[in-house]
Parts: structure tokens; sequence; C-alpha cells
């Protein structure tokens, strides 16, 4: 959001169209996860989802002018961005209840959740201090870049 209002200067209009663009990418990742875990198998359907996403992060950062290029670029990263983490979140939680007994299943989710969860507000601490010190697109282009080696 900051990236987008402070470095690229949209406006909450601007910026919604963008977001809303993020979600028809999710809604198409979520109807399309399915065929491509079919396809490519779950192992690397896991892959290729989170390198799409990587993929997508990095486009935000791609161009700043013109204002119409820098547009497309943020609506195609949002898109890109979201159909890649819809896929991986269709296809995450099989792999993660597959070995475990159907009585510890809450558990596990929990689990993960507290985990997952409880370290957003650490990792959005730490993304603010390397924007504030880096510049936003400094660290919009790292934070792809660590994205894609997951």
């Amino acid at each position: 959001m900051l990236y987008l209002t402070k470095e690229l200067g949209f406006d909450g209009w601007t910026t919604g169209v963008v977001v809303g663009i993020g979600a028809l990418g999710g809604v198409v990742g979520a109807i399309t996860a399915p065929w491509a875990g079919l396809v490519i198998g779950l192992g690397p359907v896991l892959m290729v989802a989170l390198a799409l996403s990587a993929a997508g992060m990095a486009l935000a950062a791609l161009l700043t002018e013109p204002r119409w290029a820098a547009l497309a670029c943020v609506a195609l990263s949002q898109f890109v961005l979201w159909v890649g983490q819809e896929i991986y979140n269709v296809h995450q939680v099989p792999i993660r209840y597959a070995p475990v007994p159907n009585r510890v299943q809450g558990r596990v989710s929990a689990s993960i959740r507290s985990v997952v969860w409880g370290l957003a507000p650490l990792g959005a601490l730490l993304g603010g201090a390397v924007g504030a010190g880096a510049g936003l697109r400094a660290t919009m282009v790292a934070s792809s870049v660590l994205g894609a080696g997951s």
C-alpha cells in the first residue's frame, strides 16, 4: 500500500482497482488449482505456485514511469501474485494433513496458524524497517527474491 500511494502516487480509487484485480487473480487461482495439481502433481504445483507469486511480487517494482505502465505492471503483479498464492493455499493444506491422524488435525491447523499469524506482525515490523532504510522499491525487489527462494 505504501509503495502504491507514496512511491507511485496512486490515489485511493486507483489503489482499490489494483487490489481488486489482485482479488480477481485469487479467484482464478482458486478455480484453476485443482486442474494445476492434477496436471503437474502436488509437489511441483507448490513450487510453481510460489515461483508465480514471487514473479508477481517482482512485477510491481518493474516500472514506475510512465504512469500507465506503472499501473499496468502493478495490476498484472497483483493478479499473478494472487493466482500463485491461491494455487499454493489450496494445495498446501492436504500435504500438511496427509501424514497426520484425523484426531490431531485440529491441533496441526491451530499450530500452523499460530506460527504463521503470530510471526506476521514481526514480518511487518521488519519490512517497515527495511523499507524505511533501503526504500520501498528495493524492499519489494528483495521480498520477491526471498519469495522465490522459498
